[in-house]
C-alpha cells in the first residue's frame, strides 16, 4: 500500500531465448499491473491491466530418418505463431 487507502503493483514476466533446434526462436512478454482502492474498512475497489505478447516459431516433427540424419534440423523455418492481447478488470467489494 502506498498509504492508507491506495495501492499499486506492477509485474513483468520477459521470456526470450532459442530452443535447441535450429531456427526455432521465443520472445514472450507479459506486463500486468494491480491496483487497490480501499475505500474505508467495509468498500473496496480493485482493478488491473495486463498487456501479453508472444513469437514463436515451432520447428514441427522430424522422422525416423531425418532425426537420426541430424536431431537439430528444423524443417519448417516459417512455422512462425505470434499474438497479443489486451486485458482490464476491476472489482467493487462490499463486506
Amino acid at each position: 500500500m502506498m498509504n492508507k487507502h491506495f495501492g499499486i503493483q506492477a509485474q513483468v514476466n520477459w521470456l526470450k531465448g532459442q530452443g535447441f533446434r535450429y531456427n526455432s526462436p521465443t520472445n514472450i512478454q507479459n506486463y500486468m499491473l494491480d491496483s487497490l482502492y480501499q475505500i474505508n474498512d467495509s468498500n473496496k475497489i480493485t482493478a488491473f491491466f495486463q498487456y501479453y505478447s508472444y513469437f514463436l516459431t515451432d520447428p514441427g516433427s522430424l522422422g525416423i530418418a531425418a532425426y537420426n540424419q541430424n536431431r537439430f534440423q528444423n524443417n519448417r523455418p516459417n512455422n512462425d505463431k505470434s499474438g497479443r492481447a489486451k486485458r482490464w478488470g476491476a472489482v467493487y467489494q462490499n463486506f
